[in-house]
């Protein structure tokens, strides 16, 4: 997030109404305006109004950096969810294997498009990619085809559940940040 994402200003000077040169050096010099951000300052010469111009520089590069020390100091994973050391359940490697599918947003926001999901099951961990955002998913799968998978990603507060029978996975997604939810399905590709 930038604080200054567009910069115009303008400088005007003006000398005496456009008289004759006699007239000028009898009369104040120039006088100069500045326009930035809709104010007008106005002063004798264009080095008074530089001061201004300059100081006004100075303040928005100390706010901006203010608001850059706010950013950096939130967690750089708000969505994140931490994968646990272990599974609640015994992993197995039945699903072994190379996956491929997709999820589909069923509430039509353009934010959430359909994307693929691919990626493989090695020794009863789970390991699959949103292609869409490049978030991934890990975790495990039961016995059961009971699905335990965590999202790595910091922007979008993905929760996936579902579970698997024999060469097919699917199940519900959704964001917990966004009006993004529908279902996911996957197909064993290669053992």
């Amino acid at each position: 997030m930038r604080l200054v994402s567009k910069f115009d200003f303008k400088i005007h000077c003006t000398y005496n109404g456009g008289r004759d040169e006699k007239s000028r050096s009898s009369q104040s010099k120039d006088i100069a305006a500045l326009q930035l951000f809709g104010y007008t300052f106005q002063g004798k010469g264009i080095a008074s109004l530089m001061y201004t111009f300059f100081y006004t520089l100075i303040g928005l590069f100390f706010i901006s950096l203010y608001f850059e020390s706010a950013r950096s100091a939130l967690p750089a994973t708000a969505f994140q969810v931490a994968l646990p050391i272990a599974p609640s359940f015994t992993p197995t490697t039945s699903f072994d294997g190379t996956w491929e599918g997709k999820h589909v947003d069923e509430n039509g926001q353009r934010k959430c498009p359909a994307s693929e999901v691919l990626g493989t099951i090695r020794n009863g961990f789970v390991s699959f990619q949103i292609s869409h955002d490049n978030s991934t998913l890990k975790g495990w799968i039961s016995e059961a085809g009971e699905l335990e998978i965590y999202s790595d990603s910091a922007q979008w507060g993905y929760h996936f559940s579902g579970s698997a029978s024999h060469d097919a996975l699917k199940g519900e997604w959704g964001v917990s940040n966004a009006a993004c939810n529908g279902h996911w399905s996957m197909s064993r590709v290669s053992v």
